[in-house]
């Protein structure tokens, strides 16, 4: 593959070893520019270092630990009702655990404690001065820990929203095919195993007639398909199909209007957006003697678009695009999918009312 008239470059000269094993540096004044280094650097006291590596520890622990919504496997067969208390309650623990009684209080302590006996200077936690603080280190501190908190706060956010819609899309049909009452086929929108995959695992006893396995054959037949990963999603939601009562001719709907489940879905979708943004920042709650006319505030959180984004203009590099795209993109992914999958039960519905019902 390489040509026969290649020419390679010569070889460099080989550079000679220092005397003394050290690599010689241009002069320069030493004591000048270890104190700019000191100057602009917060990790030269032991107690910032251990601080920041503790909060790292507890943001990394939040994200290991924590997700805005119930996604476990087997939230299933559910009311609409129920399923939208379970993400009711899975919200509430994230504002709990996120809110001074839990990951915004345990990063507070952790900064008392390591900076309590630093004394006057630049980490003084007890500064009393608001002018001194402004230039302090310790300023400098809290605005590093903030943006690391609301950098936490976006992977979060990020996780849990992907996560919980590709739980939701992995019940909504991309096909759905009503032959009557009794027989509706869907079609869902995944991979199938095959033998060719590592992870396929083939029906015990294909061999083996129906009418002749044995009661341990048909048990293990059974484990099968209840574990098969090959099989179709069990039902999300349950819905009753039922009459209107007081009418000359009965007319069927459901117990839940399908397109409430659209609605809820979505509501769920921007109330787990909607606790983040009552976390609130460590600064004043450390330094609430400079802080004492300002009110609560709270950390960056990401924000659903009103609107779906323009596309930022290439002439202008000055206009950056909008940076919670990825947000509107899911909520919109989100309820394309629902709202696609509900247009089969009007269908049968429709497909319901042509049969006379029996006494």
């Amino acid at each position: 593959m390489i040509p026969a008239n290649l020419t390679l470059p010569e070889r460099p000269p080989a550079k000679v070893s220092p005397y003394f094993g050290m690599v010689p540096i241009p002069a320069h004044d030493f004591p000048e520019c270890f104190s700019n280094f000191c100057f602009k650097s917060l990790y030269i006291k032991e107690e910032a270092i251990r601080a920041m590596v503790e909060i790292r520890t507890e943001c990394n622990q939040l994200l290991k630990e924590n997700k805005i919504f119930n996604v476990s496997a087997n939230m299933n067969n559910f009311r609409v009702d129920e399923f939208r208390q379970k993400q009711a309650s899975a919200i509430a623990q994230i504002g709990h655990n996120t809110g001074e009684q839990g990951w915004v209080g345990k990063l507070a302590k952790i900064i008392k404690v390591s900076f309590e006996d630093v004394g006057k200077g630049w980490f003084n936690i007890k500064e009393d001065s608001k002018e001194t603080y402004e230039f302090g280190k310790l300023k400098k501190f809290l605005t590093l820990v903030n943006f690391m908190m609301q950098d936490t706060v976006l992977t979060m956010s990020k996780d849990s929203v992907k996560e919980f819609v590709d739980f939701i899309l992995c019940f909504c049909p991309k096909e759905t095919r009503i032959v009557s009452t009794k027989e509706v086929y869907n079609t869902f929108n995944k991979k199938k195993l095959t033998p060719e995959d590592s992870d396929y695992e083939e029906c015990p006893h294909q061999d083996v007639d129906e009418g002749k396995r044995t009661e341990l054959q048909h048990a293990e037949v059974w484990l099968h398909s209840m574990f098969d990963k090959n099989k179709d999603p069990e039902p999300l939601f349950v819905l009753d199909l039922i009459l209107k009562p007081n009418q000359a001719v009965p007319i069927p709907t459901y117990s839940t209007n399908p397109e409430d489940v659209v609605t809820k879905m979505l509501e769920v979708f921007d109330e787990g957006l909607e606790i983040l943004k009552k976390i609130p920042q460590l600064e004043p709650i450390l330094m609430k003697h400079l802080f004492k006319t300002h009110g609560q505030q709270y950390l960056k959180a990401p924000v659903r678009p009103a609107q779906k984004p323009s596309e930022p203009d290439p002439n202008k590099p000055s206009v950056l695009p909008d940076e919670n795209t990825w947000l509107w993109e899911a909520y919109a992914a989100l309820k394309e999918a629902l709202s696609e999958a509900i247009k089969p039960l009007f269908e049968y519905v429709q497909t319901f009312s042509q049969f006379e019902p029996e006494n």
